[in-house]
């Protein structure tokens, strides 16, 4: 067996067990019963990226997005994550004189404390 095929197999194996926990962790929340608290919420946010040199983008590259959020049970939520960021680069292949990077993610959240107004969470997803 190739490594190449190996690597390839241990991701398929670790992505499915991770889909499979995050669907378990959701499953037992909506059994838990009606959420208390915000039912969703909008959070705007803001960051900065550091793309690769070989891009032609001078780091850091400021970003802007937000969270959409749904919560299904007090510990358990959905969550939209988005950014979009754009740079002046030097790369032929950026398709122009500026690199735009668009990033969405969907993400199952875990609030650990979720009676605390500052609770801390994990959040399992893909994007």
């Amino acid at each position: 067996m190739s490594t190449r095929l190996y690597r390839f197999g241990s991701a398929v194996v670790a992505i499915a067990l991770l889909v499979a926990g995050a669907t378990l962790i959701a499953g037992s929340a909506l059994a838990a019963g009606p959420p208390e608290g915000p039912a969703f919420w909008i959070v705007p946010g803001g960051g900065a990226y550091w793309p690769p040199a070989e891009w032609g983008v001078e780091d850091p590259v400021p970003s802007f997005g937000g969270i959409l959020g749904l919560r299904l049970s007090d510990p358990i939520a959905l969550e939209l994550r988005g950014h979009y960021s754009k740079s002046d680069s030097s790369a032929p292949y950026a398709g122009g004189p500026d690199l735009k990077l668009l990033h969405g993610e969907g993400n199952i959240t875990w609030f650990l404390s979720p009676v605390t107004p500052v609770t801390p969470y994990l959040t399992f997803g893909a994007g």
